[in-house]
Order: structure tokens, then sequence, then C-alpha cells
């Protein structure tokens, strides 16, 4: 029986920008709307700083990044929702789904990824 080696915890999990609930997992995001690149374009100390090429209007960034999110985690749309700061910068988002490990991990990777955006499916 040999144990898989963990890779270590990043940093801005300590903090709590994921957390897992018992049948959610939160995400604290701060986007940067009208951004060049797509993608996480860096990890803070308490949030995933996510660039989006729509500008914050009519509700287009929130639409991308709730798709940016969902491809990511591997997840429908209909399982994210914004719980707070549908109007500013910064998020928090909630996803709902039965494998919330799975979802976590893919997270972590594409947080862990670098600074483009990766598709984990």
């Amino acid at each position: 029986m040999s144990a898989q080696a963990r890779p270590p915890t990043p940093r801005w999990l300590e903090r709590r920008a994921l957390e897992k609930h018992t049948e959610v997992v939160t995400v604290r995001v701060r986007a940067k709307p009208g951004s060049s690149r797509r993608g996480i374009i860096r990890v803070a100390d308490d949030a995933l700083v996510i660039g989006l090429n729509s500008r914050p209007e009519k509700g287009r960034a929130n639409d991308e990044l709730i798709e940016f999110l969902a491809r990511s985690a591997g997840v429908p749309r209909s399982a994210l929702t914004i719980i707070r700061g549908a109007a500013g910068r910064d998020k928090l988002i909630a996803i709902t789904a039965s494998d919330l490990d799975t979802i976590s991990t893919r997270l972590i990777g594409l947080a862990g990824g670098g600074q483009k955006e990766r598709s984990l499916l």
C-alpha cells in the first residue's frame, strides 16, 4: 500500500479564498473586467483574481465569470450562484455539487497552474 504524496496547501486556500462546506464550495473572487487576459491573473491573499474580457455592463462580466468557473470546475452553470458582490469586483460564489473534493482539486490546480486559462475537463 503506497501513500500518495499530497501537494502542499496553497497560501490562498489557507486564508479562506476557497472553503468546503457540507454540499457547497465557496470561492472568493476579485473580478477584473475589461482585462486583455481571461483567466486567473494571480492569487491574492484572500481571493482568486480573475481577468474577464467583458465589460461590467448589464451583467456580462458576471456571466463570463460564471461560465469560466463552471467550465474550470466541471459543473453546469446552474450549480454556481453569486452569493455576494454581484454589482462589485469582490464576489463570493457558491458551487453546489455532489463531488466537492473534485471541484476543490480542479480549482486549486487551476490557481496553481499559472497565468492563463486552462481547460480542466
